[in-house]
């Protein structure tokens, strides 16, 4: 009997070890697996820009980015290595590739910045601006630090990317938001051309003009069957014809031999 009971009361004590040990082991559990939770948590708040932790509120990052060619700017929702998903002020929420985003900041507003951006980047001579860029490749911001000041502001950098962007002439893109300058020798080249297309452009207009007056410009005279039947449309001639027809309401063939619209309305 002796034997037995001491089985017994064996049994019952390591059952109780077990108890304890299991149970504490479910607090640890429990509590790793609370702290687990609380890290998340701190690691989203920190990925939300603007949401609202324990000790207040995170500023809101915006981001300017570049999508088809154009700049856009919005709230940065979350962020990851490769991408970030931004809303835009129309309520639009897109994802935005990490290499296509410009700048990050906190104010001012996104709309206000673009405004601002635009505004400065109308001031910006790029004349100048070609002669203060280095010939090795460069950054937007670096121009702006070159043009305006060490301390160039945000808007000032953005209205540096506006600028560079639209003047391929005399910068050309070389990556994200780096550019490098065009020789001398090519931007000579590229201002003649843009000069002789806008020449071309007024002659065009001038000679719609004496078309629409029922005159006819002894250039479009010399080659009236080449225009009527085997027209060159990149022909400044054919454009003024196409253009004045269209001005006046005339088949292009009743151009040369009707009266003005002016002579049409006095009869």
């Amino acid at each position: 009997h002796l034997s037995i009971r001491r089985q017994r009361q064996m049994c019952i004590r390591d059952s109780a070890s077990a108890s304890r040990v299991s149970g504490v082991a479910m607090v640890a559990k429990g509590m790793g697996w609370q702290v687990g939770a609380k890290r998340r948590a701190v690691d989203h708040m920190r990925r939300r820009p603007g949401a609202r932790c324990a000790h207040g509120t995170i500023a809101a990052m915006h981001a300017l980015f570049e999508e088809a060619g154009k700049f856009l700017a919005g709230r940065i929702l979350s962020e990851a290595d490769t991408s970030a998903q931004v809303e835009l002020d129309s309520g639009k929420r897109v994802k935005v590739k990490a290499a296509h985003i410009l700048l990050k900041f906190e104010k001012p507003a996104p709309a206000e910045l673009i405004a601002q951006a635009q505004a400065v980047a109308e001031t910006i001579e790029l004349d100048l601006a070609w002669e203060f860029a280095p010939e090795d490749e460069f950054g937007f911001a670096d121009l702006a630090r070159d043009y305006f000041s060490e301390n160039a502001t945000l808007a000032q950098q953005a209205g540096a990317l506006f600028r560079l962007y639209d003047a391929p002439h005399y910068f050309r893109r070389a990556g994200k938001g780096r550019f490098k300058k065009a020789s001398a020798e090519i931007l000579q080249q590229a201002l003649a051309a843009i000069e002789k297309k806008k020449a071309i452009l007024a002659q065009i207009d001038e000679w719609a003009a004496q078309l629409g007056r029922g005159e006819c410009p002894q250039p479009i005279r010399d080659q009236l069957y080449k225009i009527l039947f085997k027209p060159d449309k990149n022909a400044p001639e054919y454009k003024a014809v196409v253009e004045a027809s269209r001005a006046t309401h005339t088949a292009p063939c009743l151009l040369y031999t009707s009266p003005s619209p002016r002579d049409q309305r006095g009869s």
